[in-house]
């Protein structure tokens, strides 16, 4: 948010501004779910009595879930 207030590029400040700021906050809501999704695993999975490979599982499938956007990015919509 603060290189798009420093150099906006073609657009004005406050469109650029604007434009980072919906970015980084989808970012803050993607880091937030992710925090509740590991907050979850941990109190479910830590202490509890389930076999060690479906915490192991559990586990994978998260990290594969969460690295899954980064990697594949948002795809475009039509108001972009």
């Amino acid at each position: 948010v603060g290189w798009a207030a420093v150099a906006p590029g073609p657009h004005d400040r406050r469109a650029a501004v604007g434009a980072a700021a919906r970015d980084g906050g989808a970012l803050l809501a993607l880091a937030a779910a992710m925090r509740a999704a590991s907050l979850g695993l941990d109190l479910v999975g830590s202490r509890s009595a389930l076999p060690a490979w479906s915490k192991v599982t559990a586990g994978a499938v998260t990290t594969l879930l969460a690295l899954g956007y980064p990697l594949l990015g948002r795809r475009p919509c039509a108001n972009d």
